[in-house]
């Protein structure tokens, strides 16, 4: 059975590396400066 699901249950619910998150920056230097990572 398949089903659609939210990118975060697999980590969640099983612990899985689900592959990446993408986000959205509004020019280059926004990628370096709102990063959410140290």
């Amino acid at each position: 059975i398949r089903e659609v699901t939210s990118p975060s249950k697999p980590r969640e619910e099983l612990g899985l590396y689900w592959g990446y998150k993408v986000r959205y920056a509004s020019n280059i230097s926004c990628v370096f400066t709102e990063c959410p990572f140290k």
